[in-house]
């Protein structure tokens, strides 16, 4: 290249000048990722994932076998997305049927929870659906956010 040829802007990228906007995508993105964690709750239950998806969103998937859909509440209200399940199987134990019989194992667990995630502005709750025990929330990138909003569970 001669001294008198202009330099492209790839040409132009050099790490001194690229190193902010390669920090300012980490931070948006570590950020992300502990606003969305930082109310866990210390324990596993109810065992879950976090998906992240090609397109910038995130996937929810919480175990919830022996729940009910009526048993379950998902709310988004301040950008808090809170999971509720409220369980009311007591593993037969109640059931007239089973009177005379013995639990020797317990290992369907039944008890309540609450699970709470923290979203950013540019995160929305999409879908929220239960199939086959497993409680799927979609969270899509997006612009605008309303304020509060009730999530339907399909």
């Amino acid at each position: 290249m001669t001294k008198n040829t202009p330099l492209s802007v790839i040409d132009r990228l050099t790490p001194e000048n690229i190193k902010p906007l390669y920090s300012q995508i980490f931070a948006d993105l570590d950020n992300t990722f502990y606003k969305m964690n930082r109310m866990r709750p210390h324990n596993n239950y109810p065992p879950h994932n976090v998906l992240r998806n090609k397109d910038g969103g995130y996937t929810i998937q919480l175990a919830v076998a022996g729940f009910e859909k009526e048993e379950l509440d998902v709310s988004l209200n301040n950008n808090m997305l809170t999971i509720k399940g409220q369980a009311n199987f007591d593993g037969g134990a109640n059931d007239e049927s089973l009177s005379e019989t013995e639990i020797i194992h317990k290992g369907i667990a039944s008890r309540d929870f609450e699970v709470t995630y923290a979203l950013t502005d540019k995160l929305e709750v999409g879908d929220v659906s239960l199939n086959n025990g497993i409680l799927t929330i979609e969270i899509k990138r997006v612009e605008d956010q309303e304020d509060v909003k009730k999530l339907e569970i399909k």
